[in-house]
């Protein structure tokens, strides 16, 4: 497994994005979808209107919301937060590669690994949740970072914890991950829906694919 840093490549992806001519707009909450003649048109909360000949729907845990939106297939995202904890610079040289135990069904588990900037990282945990923007942490699940790490790595100083944090991964629980692919019902409409862990990982890929589907459409 590599190590990267997940802000720093993102932000890489739409410096890249932009450079190729794409248009990056950010807080631009969409409040409808509506079909037009040869497309589809993307409304904001504001009222302000975009129009394209196709829409890719990779709206992470809102997936469903947009696809429902535009009259697309019928499928439930299911939120599952994972807590975080980042302990301080000291300790980023107790391990030098990723350590992983056993996976179960909720996901790859807890993990220890050092940082690109030195310090080191131990999460996520998996509970299912029913607000998807929900990103707070919680004494039990931090707890439970702290017991399950220390089984991978004694030792652990929890003492020089500097940060606790979640995020939500989008789980497909009907349809299994990696929802890629055109809708059968809205023509214009691609669905890159559900992507699970390790969705970083996947991403340069599922962009390969997605432009293939929109060369298929």
């Amino acid at each position: 497994a590599g190590i990267v840093c997940p802000y720093e490549l993102a932000l890489a992806f739409a410096e890249n994005a932009v450079e190729n001519g794409a248009t990056l707009r950010t807080g631009w909450e969409v409040a409808s979808i509506e079909p037009i003649e040869g497309g589809l048109c993307a409304v904001s909360a504001t009222g302000e209107r975009v129009t394209a000949r196709y829409l890719v729907n990779a709206a992470g845990v809102h997936a469903d919301a947009v696809s429902a939106m535009a009259g697309g297939m019928r499928y439930r995202i299911l939120p599952r937060r994972g807590e975080y904890m980042v302990l301080d610079r000291s300790e980023g040289s107790m391990v030098r590669h990723v350590i992983f135990q056993t996976p179960s069904a909720l996901g790859k588990g807890v993990l220890v690994t050092p940082t690109v900037h030195g310090n080191l990282l131990i999460g996520p945990t998996a509970k299912d949740i029913e607000d998807g923007d929900d990103t707070a942490t919680t004494a039990e699940g931090l707890d439970t970072v702290r017991s399950v790490a220390s089984v991978s790595v004694p030792g652990l100083r929890m003492g020089q914890v500097i940060r606790t944090f979640s995020g939500v991964r989008a789980v497909l629980p009907e349809r299994g991950d990696f929802l890629i692919g055109a809708d059968p019902e809205i023509a214009g409409l691609i669905h890159v829906a559900g992507i699970s862990s390790p969705g970083l990982t996947a991403a340069p890929a599922i962009a390969v694919e997605t432009v293939e589907v929109l060369k298929e459409a």
